[in-house]
């Protein structure tokens, strides 16, 4: 066979360029391979967190209307024209029908014990139907703080006999919570770039983010009362105003980013 031939020619510089092709694409492969390996487990973590602090900008109360009778009709009745004028009171000093919300509506019978001698002397007891008992509780949010206490004071002579559950919140909790965060990540961003500076060490690409909030509901600057069991009755007699007080909100993030070290 003559491999002088051009045809021959050619195919055996085709199989030699394949060759130095195929060595220089292995030899990439296992230089990116080392690379990678050498680089695993060499990273680190910083962790940094953000607070903002919140004047909160809105309140949110419970009213309670809890009624008994033995007849489920006039109970429900009762019930629903009191509730109504409450509603209706508190619609009147501008509270938005989106900010009431029924919490809850529970309608149950009374049961009594009864006891009595038998004809052969045994003592006998029977759980006997008395009446009924309804419960509706509806959720308050007031923007407007200095009515709080006019509010609950009015709800309680129209028929509200339970206040409950004063919270104060941020409405738009998302953003202070992407403020807290994104202050938390500045911090993180600045101590590896003075890390950078005072050490040969190269931080690379972002291998994970975690993030964590708490809101630390206390009050600053003021007084505020708990209502979780302040009962009302129409005949309580006026009392002074209660030094409500929203004081502020701590909004906390903790973010904690892992590097690659290069």
């Amino acid at each position: 066979m003559d491999f002088t031939k051009k045809p021959f020619k050619w195919l055996i510089v085709a199989i030699g360029l394949s060759v130095i092709f195929a060595l220089v694409t292995f030899g990439f492969y296992q230089m990116v391979k080392s690379d990678n390996e050498s680089s695993q487990g060499r990273t680190t973590t910083l962790t940094a967190e953000g607070k903002v602090t919140v004047i909160p900008d809105i309140a949110k109360i419970s009213f309670s209307i809890a009624l008994e009778n033995v007849s489920i009709e006039k109970l429900t009745n009762e019930n629903n024209l009191k509730m109504q004028t409450v509603i209706d009171y508190l619609k009147s000093v501008d509270i938005k029908e989106k900010d009431i919300k029924t919490t809850n509506y529970s309608l149950y019978p009374i049961y009594e014990e009864k006891c009595f001698d038998d004809n052969s002397g045994f003592r006998k007891c029977n759980s006997e139907l008395t009446k009924y008992k309804l419960d509706q509780v509806i959720e308050v949010t007031i923007r407007d703080f200095a009515k709080i206490d006019t509010i609950v004071g009015k709800v309680s002579e129209l028929g509200v006999n339970n206040v409950s559950n004063l919270a104060f919140s941020v409405e738009d909790m998302e953003k202070v919570q992407n403020e807290a965060k994104i202050q938390a990540i500045q911090k993180i961003m600045e101590r590896a770039n003075d890390i950078s500076n005072a050490t040969k060490v190269r931080f690379g690409r972002i291998i994970n983010i975690a993030e964590n909030y708490n809101n630390y509901n206390y009050m600053k600057g003021g007084v505020a009362y708990d209502t979780s069991s302040y009962r009302l009755e129409s005949s309580i007699a006026p009392v002074a105003q209660a030094p409500i007080e929203a004081g502020s909100k701590d909004i906390t993030a903790t973010v904690s980013i892992t590097f690659e070290i290069k």
